[in-house]
């Protein structure tokens, strides 16, 4: 399995952390959601090189970009409070 950085971010999240990171296994995350599986496996327009941007809702800024790094690929949840981004992923690895 590979492995993937997850950066949640939300600005105006005032309840604790607004910036967290955490790691995943890709392929658990695309198994877990259609959409997380668009962004990492299915998105044919992007070249492999471009970062893949998804945005989920304009008004409340809500986007997951897919960044390459030098030897890791990071996926940036914005506009989701990290406390969100950790129960989600408490619930993919044990359901």
């Amino acid at each position: 399995m590979s492995d993937i950085l997850l950066n949640a971010c939300d600005e105006n999240w005032w309840f604790g952390d607004t910036v967290r990171d955490f790691n995943a296994h890709q392929f658990l995350l695309a198994t877990a959601s259609p959409v997380l599986h668009k962004i990492l496996y299915d998105w044919e327009e992007s070249a492999e090189d471009e970062e893949r941007l998804l945005v989920l809702d304009q008004d409340l800024e809500v986007s997951l970009r897919l960044v390459k790094c030098y030897d890791y690929q990071r996926l940036e949840l914005e506009g989701i409070p990290p406390i969100a981004a950790e129960a989600l992923l408490e619930y993919i690895y044990k359901d």
